[in-house]
């Protein structure tokens, strides 16, 4: 999931918006269907910037753009 986040960050929508100053907050969620619960997965972003700190955060990696 959280290379779904990534990746829905660097759609150009989403950078478009970032870019003219819109307030827009990518969140990774993930729904289990054996137990009915909403989990958090820890990534917020609401700038490119962020989005890439917490991927590599929340992933364990290191990703150059």
């Amino acid at each position: 999931m959280l290379f779904q986040a990534r990746r829905v960050c660097c759609t150009t929508i989403v950078q478009q918006a970032w870019d003219s100053g819109k307030s827009l907050t990518v969140h990774a969620w993930v729904y289990r269907l054996g137990d009915g619960l909403l989990r958090d997965l820890g990534f917020c972003a609401s700038d490119g910037e962020s989005a890439e700190g917490d991927f590599c955060a929340r992933s364990g990696s290191r990703h150059d753009r």
